[in-house]
């Protein structure tokens, strides 16, 4: 929606801006902190409260990506159509798929390949170059602490 892309955005900007001051001098030990590489504690919670906001958007996007076309995940226009979840059960005659008596008609072995064809779309979006560089810009923030 256009209200999270102003946010996403803002976000963007405002964790530049605040790497650019923490950047400063004047920001900097000894003017701030008790040790070599910190800052003012403004500009690190600032930091914190982008990182999450990025984290939470990656994770949603990452658990969500599932649900996505193929052709939305990977740009290609030449990928075949996904199938919908309904087209990996097979049903019996009465088109019934969710009474109780008709358990049965769940068909594990295709069950088993919508779970398949879930975890490859995931896996695709999880190795998209912007996707790899989303991971690689959140991850130093979780290994340095």
């Amino acid at each position: 929606s256009l209200g999270f892309s102003i946010l996403s955005g803002t976000m963007v900007l405002l964790s530049t801006i605040v790497l650019m001051i923490s950047s400063m001098p004047r920001y900097r030990y000894p003017n701030y902190g008790d040790a070599e590489n910190d800052t003012a504690a403004e500009l690190q919670t600032l930091e914190f409260i982008c990182t999450i906001f990025f984290t939470i958007e990656y994770l949603v996007r990452l658990f969500t990506a599932s649900a996505s076309s193929r052709r939305y995940i990977t740009g290609r226009s030449d990928d075949p159509e996904d199938f919908s979840p309904r087209e990996f059960f097979e049903v019996d005659d009465t088109n019934e798929l969710f009474e109780d008596d008709n358990v049965d008609a769940y068909h594990p072995r295709n069950l088993r390949s919508m779970i398949l064809v879930q975890v490859a779309k995931t896996k695709d979006f999880m190795i998209q170059p912007m996707n790899v560089i989303d991971l690689v810009a959140i991850l130093p923030f979780y290994l340095e602490s």
